[in-house]
């Protein structure tokens, strides 16, 4: 943090502060033994965001001085992060090894860990089918996949970049069985409410973010 501009003074607060933090566990109304936290951020406070940022930029700093990834105009794409949850891209097999290499360095360094079974590989172009052998993130292999899962939009390998609503149109109509087992003595207009309020944004999550097919866009209209 100083590093990257922070005054010693706030430096020094936040590792006084992180230093002494404690906490119990409460199950039953019984407290365990006071333990202390040696390793993360406070989940949920607002602090947290910008402590993780200077501390995780180090690895997307590393990625673009490697030169290794995707680049347009001079503009480096080749990692887009949003909190833990990473994207590599590449226009290469040894660019994208070369960059897991960096990833697993890095790692090393900030004490970090990657979890193997929550990492995929998944190829678009015209080649995407030729893809070859799993990679690797230090000994751990990574094996490739006809869709991921990011940030709660499932995207599918192919010639072009395209997008499975299937899950989405599933947990619409979760939710919908939910409320509607859950509000069948209410009034017709507050179950609309609860649909609207807890089922819709289901559907529309992401939409502006993606591009649908036109068939995907009628499917969600008829849902």
């Amino acid at each position: 943090m100083y590093q990257t501009g922070v005054p010693l003074d706030i430096v020094y607060v936040l590792i006084n502060w992180y230093g002494k933090l404690c906490a119990v566990v409460r199950w039953n109304g019984v407290h365990s033994s006071l333990f202390v936290i040696r390793s993360g951020v406070r989940q949920g406070s607002a602090l947290s965001p910008a402590l993780f940022n200077p501390f995780i930029n180090v690895l997307i700093n590393r990625l673009y001085v490697n030169g290794v990834g995707c680049w347009v105009k001079q503009i480096y794409i080749g990692c887009i992060m949003y909190a833990d949850h990473i994207i590599l891209l590449s226009p290469s097999l040894q660019g994208l090894q070369d960059m897991l290499n960096v990833c697993h360095c890095v790692s090393s360094e900030l004490l970090l860990q990657f979890n193997p079974n929550k990492c995929h590989l998944v190829a678009f172009g015209p080649h995407a089918r030729k893809t070859g052998g799993p990679l690797l993130i230090g000994s751990d292999t990574i094996h490739w996949t006809h869709s991921v899962k990011y940030l709660g939009v499932h995207i599918v390998y192919g010639r072009k970049l395209s997008f499975d609503i299937n899950p989405i149109k599933r947990a619409f109509f979760t939710a919908c069985n939910s409320v509607s087992s859950q509000s069948q003595c209410m009034d017709e207009i507050l179950q609309l409410s609860l649909i609207e309020t807890y089922c819709l944004p289901i559907l529309t999550y992401a939409t502006p973010a993606v591009s649908l097919k036109v068939r995907q866009l009628q499917e969600l209209l008829s849902c």
